[in-house]
């Protein structure tokens, strides 16, 4: 069974894959089949992260007004909060050699786009600032004796799926430090693209690019040559990609694919959800947020209602608000003139054009049907985003009539 669900932010450990939907963080078998929720806040949430051992997951959700990190076990329970940044741009990217998370945040610079990378203990504890600068994600290579090889991603102004093909100053970049003596160089400088989520496969540099046009996987060798390519999609970006050190798992258009290894090819996995759609459910509008026009009838027992653009008869008292279709502009009337028309469909059912000219219009409005009930309108209505200037037409006793700010003598008076 296919899902109608959008998938975000996998990634995979043993059998198992984690990923977020419907603004909850969920686990599946990697084989396919029904997914099971592990968090239920409903809250935004992103990048959920097994940890090395499998036994908890690690992922930012908005706790207050901003994202925070928090943790739970993978067979459920165990939740806890692990930071209290109260910054917008917390993010968890992967974790350190030691287990510790590797969390990047603007929380203590004065540019929300300067995200720095800390290290934050899995079992609670300070945040440590780790010693890289702005940076967008650091990925930890295996370490060979005293060597800690560590590749960083630039800072981005925006994922490149949503800004694609940006070649731009501010366009992602790739650094190594490929001893770790604190040196970093260009990884693929060459290379004319959009690069972001560096990792570390079976020896190999993992990543992101659209140089070729298209958002796809790489991947080269420490050294920056043999460049591979092992995805193949030009409809949709491939994005949010991670690894287990030996598979790759990524989305693009809400599906989720996995590479078993580099030298395989992509595998869609065939995963649903046991939920209702939330996502997908009809939202109540919120009237009083879009509330327009309001003009109760004659007898003041119902009212006919603007909102969202679209006009509705509304009874006072009992029974459930008529919707009509919007205010349309008529080619009826005289020429030079032009006329807006609305209707209702209800039992009391009334249809009315006003002229919109400068010409003063007759006294009583002009209906295409015979209403049970007349009703008037103190001025024109106008299409949705028009300027809704009130036009009050008033006729004194000496014969003149106001029309807004305008006067003039009616004839025969």
């Amino acid at each position: 069974m296919t899902s109608s669900s959008y998938f975000r932010f996998p990634h995979v450990h043993g059998d198992l894959v984690t990923f977020v939907a419907e603004d909850d963080v969920w686990i599946a078998p990697l084989s396919g089949g029904r997914a099971w929720r592990v968090s239920s806040l409903q809250l935004p949430a992103r990048n959920p992260r097994f940890t090395p051992d499998g036994k908890r997951l690690v992922w930012t959700v908005v706790q207050g007004t901003a994202p925070e990190v928090v943790s739970a076990e993978v067979d459920g329970g165990g939740y806890r909060q692990l930071t209290y940044f109260g910054h917008a741009t917390t993010k968890v990217k992967g974790f350190t050699t030691a287990g510790d998370a590797v969390v990047t945040s603007a929380f203590r610079q004065a540019e929300g786009r300067h995200t720095y990378a800390y290290s934050v203990p899995v079992d609670g504890g300070s945040a440590e600032e780790l010693p890289f600068g702005p940076v967008e994600s650091v990925a930890f290579g295996p370490e060979v004796g005293d060597e800690r090889p560590v590749v960083l991603a630039s800072v981005l102004s925006r994922e490149p799926a949503w800004w694609k093909r940006y070649r731009g100053g501010t366009a992602g970049k790739l650094w190594i430090d490929a001893d770790g003596n604190g040196e970093f160089e260009r990884l693929v400088p060459h290379l004319d693209g959009n690069l972001a989520d560096p990792m570390w496969v079976d020896g190999r540099i993992a990543f992101l690019s659209d140089h070729e046009g298209y958002g796809n996987l790489y991947s080269v060798l420490p050294g920056g040559g043999d460049l591979r390519r092992h995805t193949d999609h030009e409809d949709f970006y491939v994005r949010h990609a991670s690894t287990d050190g030996g598979r790759v798992i990524f989305e693009s258009a809400g599906e989720l694919w996995i590479l078993h290894d580099l030298s395989s090819a992509a595998v869609r996995l065939d995963i649903s959800l046991g939920s209702a759609s939330q996502s997908r459910r009809p939202g109540l509008l919120k009237t009083s947020k879009h509330l327009g026009t309001v003009v109760p009838d004659d007898s003041g027992s119902a009212s006919a209602v603007e909102a969202h653009g679209t006009l509705h008869w509304l009874r006072h008292q009992d029974g459930p608000p008529v919707s009509s279709r919007p205010p349309r502009v008529s080619g009826h009337g005289s020429p030079g003139r032009s006329t807006a028309a609305a209707s209702l469909t209800s039992p009391t059912t009334t249809a009315w054009r006003r002229s919109t000219s400068r010409r003063l219009p007759r006294r009583s409005p002009t209906p295409w049907s015979l209403p049970s009930r007349q009703l008037r309108l103190p001025y024109p209505l106008q299409p949705p985003g028009t300027n809704r200037k009130r036009h009050c037409r008033v006729r004194f006793r000496c014969g003149i009539v106001r029309t807004g700010n305008c006067r003039r003598r009616c004839s025969g008076a």
